[in-house]
């Protein structure tokens, strides 16, 4: 079967109703124990026969033998250049989108985004056009094997090294991508594909239908996105990219680094029975340890790490481009760990505290006079104030108190209404609980001076201060970690320590510095492979569209 191709496109949501919408607006009701943008069933049988496609030629070239898999927008045939005997995939825009400007405008950007990329790992984009009756069409490169969500599905947990080499695949088909100003916006299993070849897998990234192009003619990120919305498929989301906000190429990282775990451990690392409830844990959850989720896959404590940096939150603690993160594969064999810096993660606050608004630090007295319209004015705020806990999630929660009595003519008791006070005084010290995977090393501040253990189950005291503090922990056996808090409330932490590798005959004993990040310690011609370039091949035909 051709690419996966036979797959529905990725979910645009809503992101006031968190609700499926397609292109043409409509909203979709999606199975809750379901995984959204989940593959159709593939070749289609002879049901299809009748399929007006089939048989037919497109723009005097291309003969349609059969369909090969649909999708929601659009369905994949086998053709063949009638003139070269080539056979090549096509895929049709269907019909009820055909009229449809934007639609066909990120179809067409779909060929532009995969033409331009020249790498060996992106799918060719031989051709495009319209049917006889209208309908834009694709010609890309046929591909035989499967796409790599079917092969997890058979084989995962993956061997390291097939892993390994698999992703390195995927970072230098995005690395192209990105020097082009191009970010995927939907990597996931089934828009990869893993062609059949005797030497081991060759993997093709697929569907750039909703990629976010740079078009310097513009001047703008082409993303053909409406305010509100959300792209992409949650699983593989970013924590940025599933709140609806400004994001770079970086997503692209964060889905790369989901998808290593899944083919590490077999599982994706965020399981929900609703859209919003894994956006939800990409936001505010730490990710599992691989090696807690998969303990028999013998997973290096190095690719342990470097999954988790992958996954960081905070975009500027990830890798900054695909090429840093090859590198830090390829030293994964050689014991090298990326750095791994503790987050503090962002929490919902309980249900049932009241909250404020950031423009309204002071108490807010309501007018009492119209009954009526004053309780629709509580009642419209307190619907916006739920809305705005997920954006301002640490915002302290008010005391309820009696509204002061007018000087000139004192309110009777029945009138005194309770508003929102200035918030209680952040307590003197906070306490810390740190997760350090069961090692229980000792924690020193930056002093050098001896806090405590991470195996104290009452954790350690801090003095409460929203600068940022560096805390370190120490066992024996164990590189020293690094860990960064902002003591400004109470919170765990997960801290990643590393085994010291046995030293060297010869070589002396000692506490070391920690491991720098993988990319300072690898080797100078440790680059992603180069894409390979067949000279046989016309550049029109690879890149039909231009730079």
């Amino acid at each position: 079967m051709h690419e996966g191709l036979g797959k529905t496109d990725a979910i645009d949501v809503d992101a006031r109703t968190m609700a499926p919408v397609t292109d043409r607006g409509t909203i979709l009701a999606a199975p809750s124990a379901a995984p959204l943008a989940a593959p159709l069933a593939a070749p289609l049988a002879d049901s299809l026969a009748a399929d007006p496609y089939v048989g037919t030629l497109l723009k005097d070239t291309y003969r349609i033998e059969r369909r090969l898999g649909e999708g929601g927008m659009g369905a994949v045939y086998l053709a063949e250049h009638v003139t070269i005997k080539k056979r090549v995939a096509v895929k049709i825009l269907v019909q009820e989108y055909g009229h449809l400007p934007e639609v066909k405008r990120r179809f067409l950007r779909e060929a532009r985004a995969a033409a331009a990329i020249d790498d060996e790992h992106v799918i060719e984009i031989h051709d495009f056009g319209e049917s006889s009756d209208g309908a834009a069409f694709l010609v890309m490169e046929y591909l035989q094997g499967q796409d790599l969500a079917q092969l997890l599905a058979q084989a995962a947990p993956l061997p390291w090294a097939r892993a390994r080499d698999i992703t390195l695949q995927l970072c230098s088909a995005l690395q192209a991508a990105h020097a082009l100003g191009i970010v995927h916006r939907d990597m996931k299993p089934a828009n990869c594909f893993r062609v059949d070849r005797p030497e081991g897998d060759l993997i093709k990234v697929l569907d750039f239908g909703i990629a976010k192009v740079q078009d310097p003619d513009e001047g703008a990120g082409q993303a053909l996105t409406r305010a509100g919305m959300i792209f992409g498929t949650p699983e593989y989301m970013a924590p940025e990219q599933a709140r609806g906000g400004a994001h770079d190429h970086r997503v692209d990282i964060y889905a790369v680094g989901v998808m290593l775990f899944q083919m590490l451990t077999g599982g994706t690392p965020f399981v929900a029975d609703s859209f919003m409830g894994i956006l939800n844990q990409h936001m505010f959850a730490a990710p599992p340890r691989p090696r807690d989720v998969a303990p028999r896959a013998r997973i290096p404590g190095a690719a342990e790490a470097l999954v988790l940096k992958a996954l960081q939150k905070d975009p500027d603690l990830r890798f900054q481009s695909m090429t840093e993160m090859a590198a830090a594969l390829l030293a994964v064999d050689a014991g090298v760990a990326p750095v791994v810096v503790a987050e503090t993660l962002q929490t919902l606050p309980p249900r049932g505290v009241a909250t404020t608004f950031r423009d309204h630090p002071t108490a807010i007295e309501p007018v009492v006079r119209r009954r009526r319209a004053g309780l629709s004015a509580v009642l419209v705020v307190g619907a916006l104030g739920a809305t705005l806990v997920a954006l301002w999630p640490r915002a302290p929660a008010p005391v309820l108190a009696a509204a002061p009595a007018s000087a000139s003519a004192p309110a009777p008791a029945a009138a005194a209404v309770p508003v929102m006070a200035a918030a209680v005084p952040a307590p003197a010290r906070i306490r810390l609980h740190i997760d350090d995977g069961g090692v229980g090393a000792q924690v020193f501040d930056e002093s050098d001076v001896l806090l405590g253990s991470a195996a104290d189950p009452n954790g350690l005291e801090l003095a409460h201060t929203s600068e940022e503090r560096v805390l370190w922990l120490r066992a024996d056996g164990y590189d020293d970690s690094e860990l960064r808090v902002r003591p400004d409330h109470d919170q765990t932490l997960r801290a990643a320590l590393f085994r010291t590798p046995e030293p060297r005959v010869g070589a002396k004993k000692g506490r070391g510095k920690p491991r720098v990040s993988a990319a300072a310690e690898t080797p100078a011609d440790a680059k992603i492979p180069a894409p390979k370039v067949d000279a046989n091949t016309s550049p029109d035909l690879i890149k039909p569209f231009g730079g």
